[in-house]
């Protein structure tokens, strides 16, 4: 449940950011990548138990996947 309430404010943060075209977005994916990771790493050891886990972790991957495009990485 820490990753995911660490992650969930970062990726808001990441939106925002986002939509304001901001000077240091490279930045912050670059730093939502790893705290993605960090979540999805977490969600994937519950994810047969939890539907959430498993929501949570495809999502995270798919924010990586995202968040890699804008980083050039």
């Amino acid at each position: 449940m820490r990753t995911v309430a660490v992650m969930l404010p970062m990726c808001a943060t990441l939106a925002r950011v986002a939509a304001m075209d901001a000077k240091r977005l490279k930045e912050i994916a670059a730093v939502c990548i790893d705290i993605c990771k960090d979540c999805e790493d977490e969600c994937r050891k519950h994810e047969k138990h939890h539907a959430e886990c498993k929501a949570c972790a495809e999502s995270c991957a798919a924010c990586i996947v995202e968040c890699k495009k804008v980083t050039d990485a």
